[in-house]
């Protein structure tokens, strides 16, 4: 089985759609399948069997001067996607030999282009095209409560949807994620297959930190708010246990201002030190923090999966999850809590970490069944199956009155360029796509 995989993330430093394409592509090597990554470089490649690099115009250190200006007519963001999507399209034609199936991320339109084109579907005639759906950004800023007119995202989220649409099939992390985007994608289209999970030759911890931590993005679908809310009653009645929050900010407090700040201004003055933010970290930090934690936190609005409370249920670690984190649906037993119910949240911290030891032992049947159900003979079966199903359905798109998807995309940015311009800035055409394809060998680069 040869696939072709498209996604500018490919490593858990670049959070979990990172983290599940690296597992992913590893795992698929291990079942004898040829995985073609369509990617940008990094220090951190997997060892796909082929990876194919994309460069865009904002990989260049001169499009920052360019970024006030794009921010200003609020297209920073649907002109930063389209260039990859059109980049990896333009890609994708020059790729040779047959293949089973082409697979595309969902987050930020990768696939929007190539989904559509013509052109693209012409060069692999019969091939399915297939979504695999870790959780596009419509559903999650939908969750946030964002601003739907607000730096372009309406126009990011239709292509989120079209490129649903126009995929022969769809792969969703969980059922919890494929009923949200249920209506973007055709009927029978849609299946649930969890992901690979990583393996790690680390011992576990005899001794552990009296902290709690919560590991992803300070966003509000993470309920990073409920969980300061519940920490209140934690310190509380717990003494001397502390919190920790590791990762990027976001400006999704009101007015626009640090999340990370409102967090730490939700909890009492008095417990305050009891907290620290820590930003961004490695993934061996990120790691290494798990394993000393004596309780790991997702009380997530939305999540589709959680490779955070997976690596926590594969190192026996406890952990709270809310009923809106898709690890839920494919293994029993785990302590979960209401979505946004800051009060619950807080007992079910306190009622675990005073059993924290009995909880390592509970852990065992759900870390032997989170290893057999996204093993990556499992998930490689699954895949096969969404495989064969798509091929049913493979067609190629009409290219609506005639242009071309990579044709209508060109226009788009071109049209943003004009409009950058208006707006202060002399820029140099930046909408012919990517730039000359680099071949990088197995073995020619830095594995995580």
């Amino acid at each position: 089985m040869r696939i072709i995989v498209i996604s500018s993330r490919h490593h858990p430093g670049q959070g979990g759609v990172g983290a599940c394409i690296d597992a992913f592509v590893r795992g698929m090597a291990t079942v004898g399948w040829e995985v073609d990554l369509v990617t940008r470089q990094s220090e951190h490649l997997p060892p796909a069997t082929r990876i194919h690099l994309v460069a865009t115009p904002d990989d260049e250190a001169a499009f920052r001067a360019r970024i006030p200006a794009l921010r200003r007519i609020e297209r920073i963001r649907p002109y930063r996607y389209g260039q990859w999507a059109l980049a990896a399209a333009e890609r994708l034609r020059q790729i040779d030999g047959p293949v089973d199936a082409v697979i595309a991320v969902d987050v930020q339109a990768e696939g929007y282009v190539a989904m559509r084109s013509r052109l693209v579907r012409q060069r692999f005639p019969g091939t399915p095209f297939l979504v695999a759906a870790h959780c596009p950004m419509f559903v999650i800023e939908s969750v946030a409560g964002a601003e739907e007119t607000r730096h372009g995202r309406a126009i990011y989220h239709a292509w989120e949807r079209a490129a649903l649409a126009a995929a022969d099939g769809v792969v969703a992390l969980s059922g919890l994620l494929g009923s949200a985007i249920a209506p973007a994608v055709p009927r029978g289209s849609i299946g649930a297959i969890p992901p690979v999970v990583p393996t790690h030759d680390r011992p576990p911890r005899s001794v552990h930190e009296p902290e709690i931590i919560l590991i992803g993005d300070v966003a509000w679908h993470k309920g990073v708010d409920v969980w300061a809310r519940s920490l209140n009653r934690v310190f509380r009645q717990v003494k001397d246990v502390r919190a920790r929050l590791i990762g990027p900010d976001t400006p999704q407090a009101p007015g626009d201002r640090s999340l990370a700040a409102h967090v730490a201004s939700l909890i009492d003055p008095r417990y305050r030190h009891r907290f620290r933010w820590d930003g961004p970290v490695h993934h061996a930090a990120a790691l290494d923090a798990i394993d000393r934690a004596a309780l790991i936190v997702v009380p997530s609005r939305f999540d589709s999966f959680s490779c955070v409370a997976a690596e926590a249920v594969l190192r026996r670690q406890p952990l709270v999850i809310s009923d809106r984190v898709g690890i839920g649906e494919w293994i029993a037993g785990l302590p979960t809590v209401t979505a946004g119910q800051s009060e619950a949240l807080a007992e079910a911290q306190i009622g675990v970490l005073r059993e924290s030891a009995t909880w390592r032992l509970r852990l065992d049947e759900p870390r032997r069944r989170l290893l057999a159900i996204a093993a990556p003979d499992r998930v490689a079966e699954g895949y096969q199956a969404a495989i064969e199903s798509a091929r049913q359905r493979s067609r190629t798109p009409d290219g609506g009155g005639g242009t071309d998807a990579m044709d209508d995309m060109r226009a788009f940015l071109a049209d943003v360029e004009r409009e950058e311009h208006r707006a202060g800035a002399v820029v140099e055409p930046a909408s012919e796509g990517a730039s000359a394809p680099v071949e990088v060998g197995q073995g020619n680069f830095t594995t995580a």
